[in-house]
């Protein structure tokens, strides 16, 4: 189970625990990962359950066909229930079940149990106890909870910005240039939305910058103080004497005013060309 606030990167931890259980030989290199959002249809239980674990002909009007649900699709696999506090009490105890026995029926099914192989991570913003059956939980192995952006290191947020530079860079293929100062304010500025908000800003920060670089058929692709939100540019004043001294430490060259991100080099060489790298 996965927690954490909204925008923490619970979903791509989920998917980042697929790619790294395939690699490992854990999982098949064809293992599927099946997502499904609980939120989408919290509001009607039987047609989330039909969602989930599917139905046969005639289990309810408009049923006219037997059809596999999700948790079929993701056999061999792993199945991944975002806002899971969204199941119903009925839904948590049938997911108790499958966690138990491996072992389910579609809706409308009379017949015996299906067996599937699967793995589920489920992800919620809410406090478990206040959400979730003490059953269910008694089935829960392992509890992650992940930080808010404010209370990640420094070091961590750098290497954030830089990635979604970075993919924005190798998005437009092209450098993506920027001044310390820039730097600065991204690392430090407050993200409500936490990681989610901080790739989105910059994301729209370079399309600014990208449409600037097109229209006006600037030289290069270059991110200034006036391309960035007003909410961004609220970060300037968390500094002092004109620049951080925590990344200071943490850059190859602290003097270095000019960066340069280029979408057509690997992620681990912007990394060490800025950042310095812990001795193995």
């Amino acid at each position: 189970m996965i927690t954490g606030p909204t925008g923490v990167g619970k979903s791509q931890f989920a998917y980042c625990m697929h790619d790294y259980a395939r690699k490992c030989g854990i999982l098949k290199k064809d293992a599927p990962m099946v997502t499904f959002n609980c939120a989408n249809y919290a509001d009607n239980p039987q047609l989330l359950m039909s969602q989930l674990f599917g139905y046969v002909k005639g289990a309810y009007t408009g049923a006219d066909k037997d059809m596999p649900g999700l948790v079929e699709l993701a056999d061999e696999g792993i199945l991944f229930l975002d806002e899971i506090h969204r199941l119903s009490p009925e839904g948590q105890e049938k997911l108790f079940f499958l966690i138990d026995k491996g072992e389910f029926k579609r809706m409308g099914e009379t017949g015996k149990e299906r067996r599937v192989n699967l793995r589920l991570i489920g992800a919620t913003t809410e406090t478990l106890e206040d959400c979730m059956l003490n059953t269910f939980l008694r089935r829960v192995s392992v509890h992650i909870l992940l930080p808010s952006l404010a209370e990640r290191s420094v070091k961590e947020r750098l290497i954030l910005v830089f990635y979604f530079l970075w993919k924005e860079a190798q998005k437009i293929k092209q450098r993506i240039h920027l001044s310390r100062d820039i730097i600065d304010i991204l690392v430090h500025y407050k993200c409500v939305a936490n990681i989610g908000q901080l790739e989105s800003d910059i994301r729209l920060t370079c399309a600014k910058v990208y449409f600037n670089y097109i229209s006006e058929k600037e030289d290069m692709i270059r991110i200034k103080f006036h391309h960035i939100s007003s909410g961004i540019q609220q970060g300037i004043f968390v500094k002092y004497e004109g620049k951080s001294r925590v990344l200071d430490e943490i850059m190859v060259n602290p003097d270095e005013n000019h960066f340069i991100v280029d979408g057509h080099q690997s992620f681990d060489e912007t990394l060490e060309r800025y950042i310095k790298q812990e001795a193995k």
